[in-house]
């Protein structure tokens, strides 16, 4: 049989000065809500540090789609395909917009550079960013001609989600933002007499 006094709840202390004390022990000991407490210290620094995670990968992951796509349209222009099109640098850019694969937008922040040279010491080439850290609006269209040295650029200005201010350090723009770059350097292919 069941004692009914087994399940009464024990007398609560009496008041006096020893009941703070008694009642902080208490909340010392008791376990209920510690969970929520430890998540709600932790999670805003874990949510910092997955934003910047992924936006790292994102960053990467637009770098090699950027390098990818100006090798294979550049090769257009070493094999004299696209000065044999007649390609601009609009459309050499559209070329270039159609092999990233959709990560990245052809809008007004993909910019191309094209340079040719007669030999590799005159190779000169401006740097993307200006003193103030905008986009250098001194691009260039030059396919050049058989034989010649090309120096094919492109750059990317790719927004972040993750503010300077947290200290992830993504950005190298003074708008917050990453500009990505990707060159290809190479001599064109004796290709004038296969374009006759």
């Amino acid at each position: 049989m069941v004692d009914e006094n087994h399940f009464r709840q024990a007398p609560c202390g009496r008041r006096h000065a020893a009941g703070s004390g008694l009642f902080l022990r208490r909340f010392r000991r008791s376990k209920r809500g510690s969970v929520a407490i430890e998540f709600g210290m932790v999670a805003v620094p874990f949510l910092i540090l997955l934003t910047a995670i992924l936006e790292t990968a994102l960053v990467f992951h637009g770098q090699v789609m950027l390098d990818s796509g100006l090798n294979e349209a550049a090769r257009m222009i070493r094999t004299g395909q696209a000065q044999e099109a007649g390609l601009n640098a609009e459309a050499f850019r559209t070329e270039v917009c159609e092999r990233v694969w959709g990560m990245i937008d052809c809008d007004d922040t993909l910019y191309i550079d094209v340079r040719s040279f007669e030999n590799f010491d005159g190779i000169d080439v401006p740097p993307p960013l200006d003193a103030s850290g905008e986009v250098n609006d001194s691009f260039a269209y030059d396919a050049g001609a058989e034989g010649e040295i090309v120096v094919a650029r492109a750059f990317y200005e790719m927004f972040l989600f993750t503010p300077t201010v947290w200290g992830i350090g993504l950005s190298n723009m003074t708008t917050g933002n990453r500009l990505l770059t990707s060159s290809a350097t190479f001599r064109n292919e004796p290709f004038g007499a296969i374009l006759q």
